[in-house]
C-alpha cells in the first residue's frame, strides 16, 4: 500500500516585484511578496509537508537583485529538509542560470531543454513522481506537456505534472493546451499549473487541474486575497485539497452605492467621507473568500492591511458637485481618508476613488423618449447579438487584446466579458445623462 503524503502547490510568487500603487505606503505594506512567501514556508513547517511545488514565475524577472536570491535561499534553508521543486516560467526563464550563493540541498529546478521526472521518497519508500519542464526563454510555444507521457510509469505511483501555461488551445507564447489534452495523458493524478494569477479549479475530479493564482497581488488586476493549494494524499491516492489564503496585503475594489440608503443620501463631501469610513469597517471584517470548489482557509494568516479603490455609484444631487470638481474631490478624499484609515489596527490605504455616480434620472420621462427607446434596444443587442459584439470589438481596433490583464500595457485592454459589459453599460449611462441634459 502507498504511503500518505502532503505538499503545497504555489505559483507566480514574483519575488522582487513591488506593489504597483502610488504614494508613500504604510510600513506594514512593504515587502508584501516576501511576507507572502514566508507565510507559505511557515505553513509548510507547521504542517510538516513533504515538499513544495512552484509552477513558474517564482521571481519577477531573471535580472533580479542579489538580495532577492539571498532571501529565497534563506527560506529554503529554513524549511529544510522539506524539498522545493520548481519550473521556471516566462518571467524567470532558465537561460544561463548563474548561482551566486551555494544552492540549498533541498532545492530542485527542472531543466528547460527536456522534460524530467523526479521521484520523491519518504523513509526509503517512493511516495510520488513529479514531472516538469522549465521555460528556457520568455516564450514557450511548444506543447511541452506531450513529452511528459514517456516519463510516466504505470506502477501505481502518484504522478504530479508541473506546467506553466495560459491554457489557450490556439497559438500562444505560453504552452498552448486544453483541459481535454491534459486529461488525455493517462496516469497523471494532479496537474499543478501556473501563469494565470487568479485561483481556479479547471477539473475537480482526478486528475485535479488547477491554478493556485498569485499569493500576493500587485495591482487592481490582481485584487482580492491570494494564496496556495494545500494538498493531502492518502494511502489510496485519494486527494484532499484546501486553498490557503496567505496575502499579507489585499488590494480590493469596493463599490459604494450612495443612494442605497434612501434616507441618508450624502449631500456634502463630509457626508460622503463618513459613508466611506463606515464601509471600511465592512472591508476589515470581510472574509475574502474566493468561492472555489475546494475548501478555503482565510484565517491562517494575519492581514497587514488593505489597499482600496473606492467605486462610488448610485444617484444623488451630490453628483453635480462631484463631477464639477472631480479632481479636487478625489485629491481631498484620498488625503483625508489616508490620514484617518492608515492608523487602524488593520490599516486601509486609499489608492483611488472612481466616481461613477449619476444624477437623479426620471426614468418615466425617459421611457417616453423615442430616441431613448431606440438606444436602449441597441444596448440590448450589444449584449445579446454576436454580430454586434464583433463589430464593436473591431471598431475599437488594436486596443483590444487576448493578453491577460497583467500582460497589457497602457494602450491595451484585456478582452474579457466583464470589461466589454462595463464599457457598454457606461456608454449607455452617459447617453442617458446627455439626453436628460438636452431636455432640461
Amino acid at each position: 500500500m502507498a504511503k500518505k503524503f502532503s505538499f503545497i502547490h504555489a505559483a507566480d510568487i514574483h519575488l522582487g516585484d513591488m506593489l504597483h500603487v502610488g504614494g508613500k505606503l504604510p510600513k506594514e505594506f512593504n515587502n508584501a511578496s516576501y511576507k507572502a512567501f514566508e507565510n507559505i514556508c511557515d505553513f509548510a513547517i507547521k504542517n510538516k509537508v513533504d515538499f513544495i511545488l512552484i509552477a513558474g514565475d517564482l521571481f519577477h524577472n531573471k535580472g533580479r537583485s542579489i538580495n532577492v536570491d539571498k532571501f529565497f535561499y534563506e527560506q529554503c534553508n529554513r524549511i529544510a529538509p522539506i524539498k522545493i521543486f520548481i519550473i521556471c516560467g516566462n518571467h524567470d526563464p532558465l537561460e544561463e542560470k548563474i548561482e551566486i550563493f551555494n544552492k540549498p540541498s533541498n532545492l530542485f529546478y527542472f531543466k528547460g531543454d527536456i522534460a524530467e521526472a523526479k521521484e520523491v521518497y519518504n523513509d526509503g519508500n517512493l511516495i510520488c513522481r513529479i514531472i516538469g519542464q522549465s521555460y528556457i526563454k520568455k516564450a514557450e510555444e511548444k506543447r511541452i506537456y506531450i513529452n511528459y507521457k514517456s516519463l510516466i510509469k504505470e506502477d501505481g505511483t502518484y504522478n504530479i505534472a508541473l506546467l506553466h501555461t495560459q491554457m489557450d488551445n490556439v497559438k500562444s507564447n505560453y504552452v498552448p493546451c486544453s483541459i481535454v489534452e491534459l486529461k488525455e495523458i493517462k496516469n497523471i493524478n494532479y496537474w499543478a499549473l501556473g501563469h494565470i494569477h487568479k485561483a481556479s479549479v479547471l477539473n475537480e475530479e482526478s486528475p485535479f487541474i488547477g491554478y493556485p493564482g498569485i499569493p500576493q497581488g500587485y495591482d487592481f488586476g490582481e485584487d482580492n486575497s491570494g494564496g496556495f493549494f494545500y494538498v493531502q494524499v492518502d494511502e489510496n491516492s485519494y486527494t484532499s485539497i484546501k486553498f490557503i489564503h496567505c496575502s499579507p496585503v489585499i488590494l480590493k475594489k469596493v463599490n459604494i452605492n450612495i443612494s442605497q440608503d434612501k434616507e441618508n443620501i450624502p449631500e456634502t463631501i463630509d457626508d460622503l467621507e463618513e459613508l466611506i469610513i463606515k464601509k471600511s469597517e465592512e472591508v476589515i471584517n470581510s472574509n475574502d473568500v474566493l468561492n472555489l470548489p475546494v475548501r478555503e482557509n482565510h484565517k491562517e494568516f494575519t492581514k497587514k492591511g488593505y489597499i482600496v479603490k473606492w467605486i462610488l455609484t448610485g444617484n444623488g444631487d451630490i453628483h453635480n458637485l462631484l463631477k464639477l470638481k472631480e479632481e479636487d474631490v478625489i485629491s481631498y478624499l484620498k488625503e483625508s481618508l489616508n490620514n484617518k484609515l492608515c492608523f487602524l489596527e488593520v490599516p486601509i490605504w486609499t489608492e483611488d476613488i472612481d466616481i461613477q455616480t449619476k444624477r437623479i434620472i426620471d426614468n418615466e420621462e425617459l421611457e417616453k423618449n423615442s430616441l431613448y427607446k431606440e438606444i436602449k434596444s441597441v444596448k440590448e443587442l450589444c449584449f445579446a447579438n454576436d454580430e454586434y459584439r464583433k463589430h464593436i470589438i473591431k471598431t475599437f481596433g488594436r486596443i483590444w487584446t487576448n493578453k491577460t490583464e497583467e500582460e497589457c500595457d497602457d494602450l491595451e485592454i484585456s478582452l474579457n466579458e466583464d470589461k466589454y459589459n462595463e464599457i457598454i453599460e457606461k456608454a449607455f449611462v452617459l447617453i442617458k445623462e446627455k439626453l436628460l441634459e438636452s431636455s432640461d
